[in-house]
């Protein structure tokens, strides 16, 4: 009889030990779950954060290259307009009557 009664107190001992500790296990594990949503939902966060900034370097680089296109096209006309004035200036000069023609309509770069 002591002896079934002691094997019984030792069961529950150890049925409560076990009981405790898996509780201890079990609130661990679900600190570190919660932890870990939290972490996911900031990964989502900066993820979503590190798309934005690839859209807008992405449109940031295709604005730059549409502005240095323009600049091209752009110097290219500016070129081909100094070389016609230069032209001109020169079919100007070669004229008999260009400085007379000059100082009737007042053209203050023809006396240079």
């Amino acid at each position: 009889m002591f002896l079934g009664f002691f094997v019984i107190v030792i069961f529950i001992g150890t049925s409560f030990y076990y009981h405790v500790s898996l509780n201890k296990v079990q609130s661990d594990y679900d600190e570190k779950v919660t932890k870990l949503e939290k972490i996911e939902e900031q990964l989502i966060l900066q993820e979503e954060k590190l798309k934005e900034l690839s859209k807008l370097r992405n449109s940031i680089k295709e604005d730059k290259e549409n502005l240095e296109n323009k600049y091209g096209v752009m110097k290219n006309e500016y070129e081909v307009l100094e070389l016609e004035k230069v032209s001109l200036a020169q079919a100007l000069d070669s004229r008999p009557f260009a400085k007379a023609i000059c100082k009737a309509t007042g053209n203050v770069q023809c006396f240079n």
